[in-house]
């Protein structure tokens, strides 16, 4: 019962390490008295070489299963935060991990509200599947166009959240301009099936200790502003601004 409890607390490669020792030491010492106490003097000395190698190489043999088990057990917790973190279809941050790493970021910068227009019609015209091969192209497009520092979030459906921390808003909508014209450009495949969809964007600033979501409700005013114009498009709240096609 002792073992089983120290075995569950070895959860690092150093205690590991360190436990491997102890368990060495131990077998040294414990050797060490059997040895001196049912061997003769003269074939104690001269099988000591012996009886120091066993607790080394117990030891030894410890520390490396231990070490590999470490490591598989690293990879597999790293894959779980992985799992945990993103979006299991497309890939980008989930909408929790996304308000972590606006907590661990506390800085202000430009939200933005991007949602893929006309989905319902492209699951109901091609059915699920071609929904969600374009939604992982949109994302992925989203991811890759923008910088290694900004955030992108599937918020739920067919919307994201992309936000740019300590960012000009002027910087913001180049690059979410840039996004939003590769995304109509870019052919979505699936089998037989070849269409293309676009993407409305509301833009808002946060601003230094604003709450997120204030500043999240204006941008999605204005991506509802961008598809009653027509969609295919990016409204700010700062100054009215409309860009498209």
């Amino acid at each position: 019962m002792a073992i089983t409890k120290a075995l569950r607390k070895i959860n690092t490669s150093k205690r590991a390490l360190i436990f491997s020792l102890k368990v060495a030491v131990l077998a040294t010492i414990g050797t060490n008295i059997i040895s001196f106490i049912y061997l003769p003097n003269d074939e104690y000395i001269r099988n000591l070489p012996i009886i120091m190698a066993i607790p080394i190489l117990l030891g030894a043999g410890l520390s490396l299963g231990f070490s590999v088990k470490m490591k598989k057990i690293n990879r597999m917790t790293k894959q779980l935060r992985h799992a945990l973190d993103h979006d299991n279809l497309t890939g980008v941050m989930t909408r929790e991990r996304f308000y972590q790493a606006l907590d661990e970021l506390g800085l202000p910068g430009i939200v933005m509200v991007v949602d893929v227009d006309n989905f319902k019609s492209v699951n109901d015209t091609y059915g699920h599947f071609v929904g969600d091969v374009a939604l992982v192209q949109v994302a992925n497009l989203l991811g890759s166009n923008v910088r290694n520092n900004d955030l992108v979030c599937r918020y739920g459906g067919e919307e994201f959240i992309l936000f740019f921390p300590a960012t000009d808003r002027s910087a913001a909508i180049r690059i979410a301009e840039r996004v939003r014209k590769k995304i109509a450009s870019t052919s979505v495949i699936c089998g037989e099936v070849t269409l293309n969809v676009t993407i409305s964007i509301g833009v808002s600033n946060l601003e230094q200790g604003e709450d997120f979501d204030t500043a999240l409700r204006r941008a999605d005013t204005m991506m509802y502003r961008a598809k009653s114009k027509g969609r295919n498009r990016l409204c700010s709240d700062h100054d009215g601004l409309v860009l498209s096609l």
